[in-house]
């Protein structure tokens, strides 16, 4: 062997070394930092979800929604769009739909059937819960498939 070759194999050997023990010295404080990752994760998962309570103004949003939803499906010229509800559900911070606000629930969805059979159940709910409405605004548009041109909106 020449005298460059045995520097640079040295020189190769020494930056080898180098490398190899900086990841030597990295490697316990990699190692902490996935402890302290996996046990942040275990806090997380050990932790319940907020328990929502009962809320008035909440319950009256529900039973508007439900009597929306009722009178989306049975008039012809309404529609509720489909990111209503979910935005719903992020208003009040649990489900529309069963939980706490089952009983709300229910009483929209009754209320809208009986203002069906009183045949005032989509004038109601336009006046009430249309683009412009009175109680609770933007829960029911015009149904664009149904109408030439429909009063469109977003809740």
């Amino acid at each position: 062997m020449t005298t460059d070759t045995k520097k640079k194999t040295i020189i190769g050997f020494v930056v080898l070394l180098m490398i190899i023990g900086a990841f030597a010295e990295e490697k316990p404080q990699e190692e902490n930092t996935k402890k302290e990752i996996k046990e942040s994760i275990k806090k997380e998962v050990k932790q319940e979800p907020a328990k929502v309570t009962y809320n008035e103004i909440h319950g009256a949003l529900v039973k508007s929604f439900s009597y929306s939803l009722q009178a989306g499906s049975i008039c012809d010229n309404l529609n509720m769009r489909l990111d209503t509800e979910k935005k719903i559900n992020d208003k009040i911070g649990t489900k529309a739909r069963g939980g706490i606000y089952n009983k709300d629930s229910m009483i929209g969805i009754t209320s809208a059937i009986r203002d069906d059979e009183e045949g005032i159940l989509c004038e109601q709910a336009w006046l009430h819960f249309g683009c412009d409405g009175d109680i609770e605004a933007k829960l029911l548009q015009g149904n664009p498939f149904k109408l030439q041109n429909p009063m469109l909106c977003e809740y």
